[in-house]
């Protein structure tokens, strides 16, 4: 593999930023890239877990319609809190799948 793929040519004007606030180019990098990757773990960590809410969300509309004496109300809950947790996992599948390409 070729070091030439990995060659960073700084303007002058960042090169004196360089200098002056970078003690080691090499851990700048590093540590750079981790935080990215960190930022984008937790991010699809936070998507992942929205997606679980709304199925929960479903889950608890479902559980209202027992409560309910009124036979369009329960047939709302109940038919809403599906719809709801059907959308959810359709989403997840998505973002789950979506994962798997990158």
């Amino acid at each position: 593999m070729s070091e030439a793929r990995y060659t960073f040519v700084p303007k002058p004007e960042v090169a004196d930023w360089i200098d002056e606030h970078v003690d080691s180019w090499t851990s700048f990098c590093y540590e750079s890239i981790y935080k990215k990757q960190r930022k984008e773990y937790q991010q699809r960590f936070e998507r992942i877990g929205f997606r679980f809410f709304i199925v929960f969300m479903g889950m608890i509309l479902i559980s209202f319609s027992y409560a309910t004496i009124n036979v369009f109300n329960y047939l709302m809950l109940v038919t809403g809190g599906i719809a709801v947790i059907i959308f959810g996992f359709i989403m997840l599948g998505l973002e789950v799948s979506n994962g798997k390409r990158k």
